[in-house]
């Protein structure tokens, strides 16, 4: 899609390979998109100068249908690939939020065969982060002395939940945000409706944004923000239309309205919620800047580690009485 010019550089821009390569940016960007093309550059028989899969070949055709010999994709095993194993004859899969032992333990006979194209083989780890302890362990053991023709591509947007030996082991490539006016008009060609809002709310992550639009993650958001930007508006009754709302979702949006207000205090600059700007720049001139200081931090702490509460709705209810009170002319004292 966007990164023509990286694919060109990894694979023409140096004599070799590495056969151990981390690709590592932004949640929502392309990586693993990315990391299955120099797959099938990688495996194409018949490949470009502009370091593109010709998407003609044996190769390119298994490739595409899923089928290649030599390439295999391991990542954590979904309630899809569970259903699919109960109607073969293989082996029966057991869903899993992590990536574990056994799924590495395949690599080995994998990789210590020669290749059916007596070409390279391509074992693609994603999400990398997912690989629990022991699985982290024996992929380590496969890193350190792969065969010729070996190449590991391991896809992950949080590359410090790595351990530092596989880190060690592996080249790094760091991909950038896609240009914002390619990502706006590829959105645009995708169906998304305001789709540069919808970037700017996913950080400028395309397949992020396509995400959330497809799976309504903006509903319900344009009715929070009207009410929260007057300042005598009801927490208990926001709280109250929020009931239907998934609380990481209220809390997302929580952290980038509080983010907001901050950097448009601190910067004069609105960053995600650009639709709202003027209401922003309203806030900005009456907020209690410590209040609104100390709650965004909050937010962003919770967001990562919150689990759903006893009573989801005094939750919200805290939290917006908060912003409330962070949000008013006089200075009151802080109830969060």
């Amino acid at each position: 899609m966007w990164f023509q010019a990286e694919l060109y550089k990894l694979l023409y821009g140096s004599p070799s390979l590495p056969h151990a390569l981390l690709i590592k940016g932004a949640r929502g960007i392309g990586k693993q998109i990315f990391a299955q093309s120099v797959a099938q550059a990688l495996l194409c028989e018949d490949r470009s100068a502009q370091a593109s899969a010709c998407g003609q070949c044996a190769a390119c055709t298994w490739f595409l249908n899923g089928t290649h010999p030599d390439f295999k994709v391991i990542s954590p095993i979904t309630d899809e690939m569970v259903e699919a194993s109960a109607e073969s004859e293989g082996p029966k899969l057991k869903s899993s939020a992590w990536i574990v032992i056994d799924q590495i333990r395949q690599i080995s006979d994998f990789i210590h065969v020669s290749g059916h194209r007596r070409g390279p083989r391509v074992v693609l780890i994603h999400p990398a982060e997912t690989l629990n302890p022991n699985a982290a362990n024996a992929l380590l053991k496969n890193l350190e002395e792969p065969p010729p023709g070996v190449h590991f591509l391991l896809v992950t947007h949080r590359p410090h939940s790595l351990v530092s030996t596989i880190l060690s082991r592996c080249q790094q490539l760091s991909l950038p945000l896609p240009n914002h006016q390619s990502a706006i008009q590829w959105l645009t060609d995708q169906g998304v409706s305001q789709s540069e809002l919808a970037l700017a709310l996913s950080s400028g992550a395309p397949l992020l944004a396509l995400s959330r639009h497809q799976e309504g993650a903006f509903n319900g958001r344009n009715e929070l923000f009207a009410k929260i930007s007057q300042a005598d508006f009801d927490p208990v009754s926001t709280a109250d239309s929020l009931s239907e709302q998934p609380l990481e979702r209220f809390l997302a949006w929580m952290q980038q309205w509080t983010y907001d207000i901050n950097s448009q205090i601190l910067i004069n600059k609105v960053r995600y919620n650009i639709d709202f700007k003027s209401k922003i720049e309203s806030i900005s001139n009456m907020v209690n800047r410590n209040s609104m200081l100390r709650l965004h931090r909050l937010l962003i702490r919770e967001q990562r580690t919150v689990q759903h509460p006893l009573n989801t709705k005094l939750y919200i209810e805290t939290v917006l009485m908060a912003y409330s009170a962070a949000i008013s002319t006089k200075q009151v004292t802080d109830v969060y």
